[in-house]
């Protein structure tokens, strides 16, 4: 019987991470990147604010062949929720995109809001922290959980 393997890489943890975070705010984004700063210091944060600017971002990355980010923040309402799963569902069909990990980020507790991120294949679904406290300490949690407990595969181009 032929034995299969997978090649399991963990980048976050061995070199610089670069986030994309996907936010409308400028209130917000003021606060995440402050607190990245605080928490996460060395990553790399670039910020989109919408659709469009998000996948030309990330067709740049893929044609100048910079590598796509490690991992994408994506806002829910940007500023509608239809907006936050269409961006969700253009990126995990696309062949190139896919394999990004995206956290849905929202302060939306409502179930549906929740249920129909997973269903279009978010990893992970995060509630808004309310202050800039809380920011630092979920930016500091969620660094020690995405450096020390998640195994991504190795991202390719």
């Amino acid at each position: 019987m032929k034995r299969v393997s997978f090649k399991i890489n963990i980048p976050i943890r061995y070199r610089q991470a670069s986030i994309l975070v996907v936010e409308d705010s400028d209130d917000e984004w003021f606060v995440i990147r402050w607190a990245f700063l605080q928490n996460w210091p060395g990553v790399k944060v670039v910020r989109t604010t919408n659709m469009t600017d998000t996948m030309t971002y990330l067709a740049s990355c893929f044609e100048k062949n910079h590598g796509l980010p490690d991992l994408i923040l994506l806002d829910l309402y940007l500023p509608d929720r239809e907006d936050g799963w269409a961006l969700l569902e253009s990126i995990k069909v696309d062949c190139f995109y896919r394999r990004v990990p995206v956290v849905m980020i929202s302060n939306s507790t409502l179930q549906e809001d929740i249920e129909q991120s997973y269903y279009l294949h978010s990893n992970s679904y995060i509630v808004k922290p309310t202050t800039y406290q809380g920011w630092g300490k979920t930016i500091k949690e969620f660094r020690h959980y995405w450096t020390k407990s998640v195994a991504l595969p190795e991202a390719t181009l």
